[in-house]
């Protein structure tokens, strides 16, 4: 039996994995917008969008563990070892 665990990068879990310290995510977007109905009956619309992000946070991977070891893991972020 298997578990899935979303670790926080701050916590052991994640630290353990080689994530560091999260930063804001920035955004960067431009937007563009032309209408025009040049004659009866037709209506013509161009959009233009770009938008950049930068320091994007999503989850890369999935992490899996054993039951026993993700109740380790939880209990040792409580100060608490089973060894």
């Amino acid at each position: 039996m298997w578990a899935l665990v979303a670790a926080n990068a701050g916590a052991q879990e994640g630290q353990g994995d080689g994530a560091g310290p999260l930063g804001p995510e920035h955004s960067h977007s431009f937007t563009l917008g032309l209408a025009a109905r040049p004659f009866t009956g037709f209506r013509l619309t161009l959009d233009y969008y770009r938008i950049r992000l930068d320091d994007r946070i999503v989850m890369s991977s999935e992490f899996t563990v054993d039951p026993g070891q993700a109740a380790r893991l939880f209990y040792a972020q409580l100060g608490i070892t089973f060894f």
